[in-house]
């Protein structure tokens, strides 16, 4: 089986940990380039909201897997 990216987040959505897969799936090598940013950033723009929804329905107890597509470079807000 493929290993799980695991990111853990504050209340505003800033990274403050991610594992191996996680950094792996983002395409960082180094975990202090992603620790503080907004997580959203990552995720391709067409699909920000979509993630945004199913954060939101995980944080609140219900069921949610998050599968969605990766940019190429950061993009901020």
């Amino acid at each position: 089986s493929a290993p799980v990216a695991v990111l853990e987040m504050d209340e505003h959505g800033a990274v403050t940990f991610a594992n191996p897969a996680a950094l792996e799936a983002l395409g960082i090598l180094d975990p202090r380039a992603l620790l503080g940013r907004v997580w959203v950033d990552y995720i391709a723009q067409e699909q920000r909201a979509l993630a945004m929804h199913l954060v939101r329905r995980a944080v609140s107890g219900l069921a949610a897997i998050i599968e969605v597509d990766t940019i190429d470079s950061y993009e901020p807000r």
